[in-house]
């Protein structure tokens, strides 16, 4: 099992405030290590947390 991309892509629909983003990506990373997945699992996710970062600086600049 890995971690679906929609998973992200919900976090950040549901609030697309950059505190509130880190905040619902933090929490999430607690529900995952609390459920006892294993630390490589979480290594897409830290990856889409880069991507997030990324997407979002540009999303920035744009507007």
């Amino acid at each position: 099992m890995t971690l679906c991309h929609s998973d992200v892509v919900s976090i950040v629909n549901q609030d697309l405030n950059y505190m509130s983003l880190k905040w619902s990506l933090m929490l999430s990373i607690n529900k995952y290590l609390r459920t006892g997945y294993q630390v490589v699992f979480l290594k897409d996710f830290f990856i889409h947390l880069f991507l997030l970062t990324v997407e979002e600086k540009i999303w920035l600049k744009r507007y």
